[in-house]
């Protein structure tokens, strides 16, 4: 049975390429259009689909059975709120994850996008809403926490925890058995060797505190 489903953010046409992976492999998705809150994009292009309106355009008849997908993926932070905007209209959400990605004995929440090239091991947890770009490695028995972003080339190794709403940054590396706080960021190329408080943003090898915010 065929499944509509609408992409929140005209941003991002990867997402587009997995879906066609997805309905390649048995999966059978139509896409409608997008949905953004800019309302400059309203009615715009973007790769082939249409901008149809805001998120509000769920609470209409003819989107009620639709599927939805959050695509926003400037950081964490950004896409947890835009997570709950959606919350308010819809509780369907769809996973966008490309058919070769093994997740045999990994748990897997709903809204997760896991792009190609991603290794997740056996025993992880992906929280809802997370998003793993292409070429991370997730290590066995980590949790990824709920809308949490893992930019492409990181590596987390195992046992370790990403909490909510954080950002991993490109090439970041994340030693054994850490915690990684709700709203922390780690930046591009760091290694990371001790826990990361809440909503700190930490640089460098080793990785050091920059910023805190209140």
């Amino acid at each position: 049975m065929t499944k509509k489903i609408l992409l929140m953010g005209a941003n991002n046409p990867e997402t587009l390429r997995i879906i066609d992976a997805m309905n390649a492999n048995g999966a059978d998705y139509k896409i409608l259009g997008w949905i953004d809150n800019d309302t400059t994009k309203f009615g715009a292009d973007f790769f082939g689909y249409k901008v149809l309106g805001s998120p509000e355009l769920l609470l209409e008849k003819e989107y009620n059975e639709c599927f939805v997908f959050n695509n926003i993926t400037r950081n964490g932070e950004v896409r947890g709120i835009v997570t709950e905007q959606l919350k308010l209209y819809t509780d369907q959400f769809a996973n966008v994850i490309h058919p070769s990605v093994n997740l045999f004995s990994v748990k897997v929440g709903k809204g997760v996008c896991v792009q190609e090239g991603a290794l997740v091991q056996s025993q992880a947890v992906l929280g809802e809403h997370c998003f793993l770009t292409s070429a991370t490695l997730i290590g066995h028995e980590v949790i990824i926490g709920n809308s949490a972003f893992i930019a492409g080339g990181c590596v987390i190794a195992g046992l370790s925890s990403i909490g909510e709403c954080a950002t991993v940054w490109t090439g970041a590396n994340i030693a054994p058995r850490l915690k990684i706080g709700n709203h922390a960021v780690v930046g591009i190329n760091s290694s990371v060797l001790s826990d990361i408080p809440d909503k700190t943003t930490v640089h460098g090898n080793p990785a050091r505190a920059i910023f805190r915010k209140s």
